[in-house]
């Protein structure tokens, strides 16, 4: 398996990990607060899950950086670098999903499925 190949995989499940069984609260809680018109608490849970996922990001990021940097010997200079840049999209990749659950819970299926796929 390629390297970039092999950092997508592993940039795609840390994303999905850093999501930490949250788009279900974000399916329970979307579709109630819009139903019941409380745009207020839908807007603090959307930020509050953010806040969380972000945070959860950036210690996957700092665990992963340390165990690259302890194994840099045994990977060549070129996949450690592509590994630190998909790094950075671990966050990305995490908010990606929970905007598409966001999305699904308003009931905009099709929405939900294309909208990470074209990086909306």
């Amino acid at each position: 398996m390629g390297v970039y190949s092999t950092a997508m995989a592993l940039i795609l499940i840390a994303g999905t990990l850093v999501t930490n069984g949250i788009p279900r609260v974000m399916l329970r809680f979307v579709p109630k607060y819009c139903v019941e018109k409380q745009w207020d608490l839908l807007k603090g849970i959307i930020k509050g899950i953010y806040r969380v996922s972000i945070l959860t990001s950036a210690s996957v990021i700092v665990v992963l950086g340390i165990i690259s940097i302890i194994l840099s010997d045994h990977f060549s200079e070129n996949s450690l670098n592509v590994f630190w840049i998909g790094l950075a999209l671990i966050p990305l990749v995490g908010i990606s999903n929970l905007r598409s659950e966001a999305v699904r819970g308003l009931h905009y299926i099709l929405m939900a499925r294309i909208a990470p796929a074209r990086g909306l």
